[in-house]
């Protein structure tokens, strides 16, 4: 299932039922259905500190199982906006990056990577996802 920017807000909410209560929170808030972006950075409000904190394991399944369907989409703005809202401030945090890598799939796994390379972030990636690193990782596993 590829979602397009329109609908986007509608896929999150059905993707993650942990998010209905902090949308309707933005709803009330504003009066009217938040735009996708401000809706999405209430969805990152929730998945920074689970990530940071050892939150809910499916809460954060369903949402890493969503941004791979969003890096996925044919829908460019789509993808953007993982990005925008979410990959390029993860980049900068090493420790959370790890945390997030675990959990992401091929897709976002690439736009990270290519996003941590635009931004000059790759030693943050862990040392697998590094180029030339994966040899070092692998010696390293094995006592080398």
């Amino acid at each position: 299932m590829y979602t397009t920017y329109g609908k986007v807000n509608s896929f999150l909410l059905s993707a993650i039922p942990e998010f209905r209560e902090r949308y309707k929170e933005e709803k009330q808030k504003h009066g009217k259905h938040p735009k996708q972006y401000m809706a999405f950075a209430a969805l990152i409000s929730m998945v920074v500190p689970a990530l940071d904190f050892d939150g809910e394991p499916l809460f954060l399944a369903r949402a890493f199982d969503a941004f791979e369907e969003m890096a996925r989409s044919q829908d460019r703005e789509v993808v953007n906006l993982l990005q925008v809202g979410f990959v390029q401030d993860l980049v900068r945090y090493p420790r959370r990056l790890d945390i997030a890598w675990r959990r992401m799939g091929d897709e976002t796994r690439k736009l990270t990577t290519d996003t941590a390379r635009a931004w000059n972030r790759e030693m943050n990636l862990p040392a697998a996802a590094r180029p030339g690193e994966n040899s070092k990782a692998k010696a390293q596993a094995q006592g080398r």
